[in-house]
């Protein structure tokens, strides 16, 4: 039986909402790839995204949310390497690696959501917590809809 899942911290729920999004790119490229959608035309789409919403966000996560609890944590230290291994993944070869992209990616924000955000819920006070509010707020998500190829 699983944990029923904690309510997100105040401080927290603009970078989980962020997930929301991300888990909408992995979605997108497993649709584009179904419906065998030219693959340069998910790349394009996936390379606004990361550049446009994923690499902001890691850079939020690493800069405000990693030091919560220290950087030499273990799921902190994995948070990190799944960042570097994303960055490697859009920075080499993304058109061949659509699929290992949305898999990883999904399993990392899982990772931050199920394990890493209650970790950083639980071993922190709430003073801790709400300091780190006022360094992130949360944007207005807009997306790149010029080519929806996952309608």
């Amino acid at each position: 039986m699983q944990n029923k899942p904690i309510r997100r911290h105040k401080s927290l729920q603009p970078i989980s909402h962020e997930h929301h999004y991300s888990l909408q790119l992995c979605w997108k490229i497993r649709i584009g790839l179904k419906k065998n959608v030219d693959l340069k035309r998910i790349e394009k789409y996936a390379l606004w995204f990361y550049i446009n919403h994923l690499l902001p966000h890691f850079n939020i996560e690493e800069e405000f949310v990693f030091p919560l609890l220290g950087q030499d944590n273990d799921l902190i230290l994995k948070a990190k390497a799944d960042h570097k291994q994303i960055k490697e993944m859009f920075d080499s070869d993304p058109i061949n690696q659509l699929e290992q992209i949305a898999e990883l990616l999904e399993k990392h924000i899982r990772f931050e959501e199920r394990i890493l955000f209650n970790e950083i819920q639980l071993n922190l006070n709430t003073e801790q917590l709400f300091k780190n509010e006022t360094l992130h707020s949360k944007p207005e998500f807009k997306d790149n809809t010029s080519d929806a190829f996952w309608l």
